[in-house]
């Protein structure tokens, strides 16, 4: 879940009134679900941002940045291509091809790394 921060622990002894505890219970998820709204505002307006920042004006600067961001150049080049056809350089298009590249790798470590890579650049758009 994206910005999940919040935990809540309750105890309660087998021993005592259940019902007691149940405003308890109501009042700890009433404040989790204000929480989460409020954290699903916030991913809302990064994907919008990032879906109009464009990462670099061509594919040559786009390279570059994903490059400095730790991607391979054969994932980055595969990704300014699938995004170039599909949209252009914004961040929001990048992170979309690298994710449906990284799908597309043999090895699991390689995949995991690349979609973790992908994520990062969502904060270029912060």
């Amino acid at each position: 879940m994206w910005d999940a921060c919040e935990i809540v622990e309750w105890k309660r002894k087998h021993t005592g009134n259940v019902a007691d505890g149940l405003s308890t219970i109501r009042e700890i998820i009433a404040g989790l679900v204000k929480k989460r709204d409020e954290r699903k505002d916030g991913f809302s307006a990064l994907i919008q941002k990032a879906m109009h920042t464009r990462l670099g004006d061509d594919a040559d600067d786009c390279l570059k940045v994903l490059a400095s961001n730790g991607l391979t150049r054969s994932v980055a080049q595969q990704a300014i291509e699938y995004a170039g056809a599909h949209g252009g350089f914004s961040i929001w298009n990048l992170v979309d091809a690298i994710t449906r590249i990284s799908g597309q790798l043999k090895f699991i470590g390689l995949r995991t790394e690349t979609d973790v890579r992908a994520s990062q650049l969502l904060a270029l758009a912060v």
